[in-house]
């Protein structure tokens, strides 16, 4: 029996030091919540119900929140924390997000090219940057990814934006989002091209 005691209070002991995985944000707050790679963030919750930030476990989880947070919900650095130095990478909000767009959700502005491209795809990954490794290409990559030197197709924001195929002799189209392609790449419109990433400054 004394036995058991001394292992209940083991156990206790454990769950009460493990850390938790997300912070909870109530509607109408906002906090500061750094993630497991050490980046503060100010959220604040005006999404009209609870909030949880992931806040330890893998820096994916934490980029992928950061980089597709809910309607209602605004990101920025935490106060006195400084912004990265010189050009970085931002994931886009979604493939439908245009680069001016991300660079001002970000408090940026848009680049030229660095040598390694203004736009990533799962295609065309860049290897320099800021943040470049830090990207998260949530629908997936192909190859080897080129070092990057992408640019949007056609250097608009609507070329190769609409998918349009022909069945039964009706012309259907829809818009797949925003395409980013290296010079000579094919572009194929599938899903490793959409745009993912975009360098700002």
């Amino acid at each position: 029996m004394k036995f058991l005691k001394v292992g209940i209070l083991h156990l206790s002991l454990f769950f009460v030091a493990a850390p938790a995985l997300a912070v909870q944000i109530n509607n109408g707050v906002t906090q500061d919540v750094t993630g497991p790679n050490g980046q503060c963030r100010k959220v604040t919750n005006a999404s009209g119900g609870s909030l949880f930030v992931p806040n330890a476990g893998t820096t994916l989880e934490w980029t992928t929140f950061y980089s597709n947070y809910p309607t209602g919900v605004t990101i920025a650095a935490c106060t006195g924390a400084p912004p990265p130095a010189g050009p970085t990478w931002y994931n886009a909000a979604n493939e439908f997000e245009t680069y001016a767009a991300a660079c001002t959700r970000v408090g940026k502005s848009t680049i030229a090219n660095q040598g390694y491209g203004t736009c990533a795809s799962g295609e065309n990954r860049p290897a320099a940057g800021t943040n470049f490794g830090s990207i998260v290409y949530r629908l997936g990559t192909f190859g080897t990814g080129n070092g990057g030197t992408g640019a949007i197709a056609g250097g608009t924001y609507t070329t190769m934006g609409d998918h349009c195929e022909v069945i039964d002799e009706t012309t259907t189209c829809e818009d797949i989002g925003l395409m980013c392609y290296r010079a000579g790449q094919v572009t194929d419109e599938d899903l490793t091209d959409r745009v993912m990433a975009y360098l700002c400054d």
